[in-house]
Order: C-alpha cells, then sequence, then structure tokens
C-alpha cells in the first residue's frame, strides 16, 4: 500500500481523484487487480524458493486475497485504521496478513 500511494501517478490520483480509481477497477474486466495480483504472487514464489515462505502456499490464493484487501484500503478511506500510521499497518498486517502466509 505504501509503494502505491507512494507513486505520484496512482497515489497522486488516489488524492485528486478518489472517484475515479474504484470505477475503474471494476470496469476493466478485472485487469489492473489481476496484473497487481500476479506481481505480488510472483513475489510470494520468490520468498517460497528462497525458503521465507512455506512452498505448500497458494501464492496466487494468498495474492489474490491479500491485493483485494489492500485495494479496499486504497479506494475506501477507513476510520478506523490510519494508512499513514506506520506502526498500526504493521500491526494490523501482522494480525491480518502474515497468517495468510501459513499454508
Amino acid at each position: 500500500m505504501r509503494a502505491i500511494r507512494g507513486n505520484p501517478l496512482i497515489g497522486g490520483l488516489l488524492v485528486s481523484e478518489p472517484d475515479l480509481l474504484a470505477p475503474s477497477m471494476m470496469t476493466d474486466g478485472g485487469q489492473t487487480l489481476a496484473t497487481v495480483r500476479e506481481f505480488v504472487a510472483g513475489q510470494l514464489r520468490r520468498e517460497q524458493r528462497t525458503g521465507n515462505v512455506s512452498a505448500a502456499l497458494d501464492a496466487d490464493l494468498v495474492a489474490e486475497m491479500m491485493v483485494r484487501v489492500s485495494t479496499s484500503f486504497l479506494a475506501i478511506p477507513s476510520v478506523v485504521i490510519d494508512l499513514d500510521d506506520d506502526e498500526q499497518l504493521v500491526t494490523v498486517a501482522r494480525r491480518f496478513l502474515v497468517p495468510m502466509l501459513e499454508p
């Protein structure tokens, strides 16, 4: 989420035109989501090869879930989780995303 929010183009769109991002992702037949999911799945497979993540992990499924959760936070502001609070993001990631890495 930091990489996307910090990207001048995408992050800038999130700030200046927040109403354009979600509809564009829904009307492209899932291509944007699929591209990001493929990237994340590739990163998970790389971690599998190095032994940091179990080889039994379904990288495509975990990537799908992580991308969908992250996308919702990017597209729809939260009043519960502050995306600018690194400590809070780490806590949330460890509690909800890291367990997804277990096969």
